[in-house]
């Protein structure tokens, strides 16, 4: 069968992330003893939130200046701050961006208004979710430096 015929297993797997994402930000909020980790934990939490949430429309997104902010001061001199730069331009392009690249203006105007046919997995997994994997991506740039990220090593002395 394909999996979109399977709606019980889509809900399950949403909620099974849902759920990885509160765990891994507790864990990360339990284990903050410095004022840079509790820093770095609640821009985890915060991105956690709009990440699990069942809705998140793009005026959500400005709740992240604080985590992209804090990312953007401790990546400044690392080569992960390209990875940041990446998430924080998909996450600035307009609503439905890829939509309206691929399948024109009117189709757009069809989602406004609520009458566009229904997406196949593969386009809402590839074109529509195109922000939430942005968001993603901060998240995990946050799990993997929740206080600084290391110097570039260099001949520096």
């Amino acid at each position: 069968p394909e999996l979109a015929a399977l709606p019980a297993l889509g809900k399950m797997l949403a909620a099974v992330s849902q759920l990885a994402v509160v765990a891994v930000t507790l864990l990360a909020a339990w284990r903050a003893t410095s004022l840079a980790a509790r820093d770095g934990a609640f821009a985890l939490a915060v991105t956690g939130m709009v990440l699990v949430s069942p809705i998140s429309w793009s005026h959500y997104l400005i709740m992240l200046v604080m985590p992209v902010g804090l990312l953007a001061v401790r990546l400044f001199s690392s080569p992960w701050r390209w990875a940041l730069v990446a998430c924080v331009l998909v996450m600035w392009l307009p609503d439905h961006f890829a939509v309206r690249l691929t399948f024109g203006p009117e189709f757009v105007d069809l989602l406004s208004v609520q009458r566009h046919p229904p997406f196949s997995p593969a386009q809402n997994l590839l074109l529509v979710s195109a922000q939430h994997y942005a968001v993603l991506g901060l998240f995990l740039l946050l799990l993997r430096f929740p206080t600084a990220a290391p110097a570039p090593s260099g001949g520096t002395a």
